[in-house]
């Protein structure tokens, strides 16, 4: 099933893991002669600014290739031109570029090339966390490239949390929100380049409005200074201001990688 966000200067697109999408496609008025427009083999949301709508009532139609070769959707979205959630959008953006602190967004892969290096055909799961191959994903690469944006930083307490999402007592756990602008989801890795701390995105709540998305809150963990996230391309060459790092590796000899990979979260 695919999920059509409009936010105010594009479109978010979702889908399932299990969809195995291989590629991305859109049409412009119906509902047919679409055209590919992304390769999202290991991807599973995309952000589409490439068109904008030209008429108040632009349908913009959606569908997704899978490996088999099977179409998922098609999905449509109408171009209103909400202008409060526009506005409202806006308003939240200009916010938080304002006042929020440099971070990278790197989404996780969950598809493609299985990692050559620790990936056991037996248990078909990866058998090295710590690989530097694939980061533990058990996917060649294990992340995409960073894109580099905003977020401002929410003052934390246990009562905060709850009131966010069911997830709670997350070890050294950090509330984030961001505009609508760069995806985030579960498993996927912030960088923040204020402190030289990398997080695991561990819940996402999205704001939707007027059926327009128009921000998205993130709870998000602190990896380890040994977790092999830190080493990913486009993120090793900033500076680590390691002193600032509460979760600096004193404090983590005991550290659980499922915990932090989200396959042990725990629910009220």
């Amino acid at each position: 099933m695919i999920r059509v966000y409009p936010t105010a200067t594009g479109r978010i697109i979702r889908w399932s893991e299990s969809d195995n999408a291989v590629t991305l496609e859109r049409s412009i008025h119906s509902p047919s002669n679409f055209s590919p427009i992304a390769d999202v083999v290991g991807r599973i949301v995309y952000y589409d600014d490439q068109y904008i709508p030209e008429a108040l009532n632009d349908m913009i139609w959606y569908q997704l290739v899978a490996q088999d070769g099977k179409v998922i959707g098609p999905a449509r979205i109408v171009n209103l031109q909400d202008k409060l959630a526009e506005a409202m959008a806006d308003r939240i953006r200009q916010h938080v570029e304002g006042f929020g602190v440099p971070i990278a967004v790197v989404q996780v892969r969950v598809g493609g090339k299985k990692c050559s290096r620790c990936f056991s055909t037996s248990t078909n799961k990866t058998v090295d966390r710590m690989c530097p191959v694939c980061y533990g994903t058990g996917w060649e690469g294990g992340y995409f490239e960073p894109v580099f944006t905003k977020a401002i930083k929410v003052q934390q307490s246990e009562r905060t949390l709850k009131s966010i999402t069911p997830v709670v007592q997350f070890p050294n756990a950090s509330v984030l929100v961001l505009s609508s602008d760069v995806p985030v989801s579960p498993k996927d890795i912030i960088a923040d380049f204020q402190t030289g701390g990398i997080y695991r995105v561990q819940s996402v709540k999205e704001t939707i409005e007027r059926n327009t998305a128009l921000s998205q809150t993130v709870i998000a963990t602190l990896l380890p200074l040994e977790a092999p996230e830190y080493s990913l391309p486009g993120l090793k060459d900033y500076e680590y201001k390691l002193e600032n790092i509460p979760g600096s590796k004193a404090q983590t000899n005991n550290w659980d990688p499922d915990v932090f990979l989200g396959n042990s979260i725990k629910e009220n």
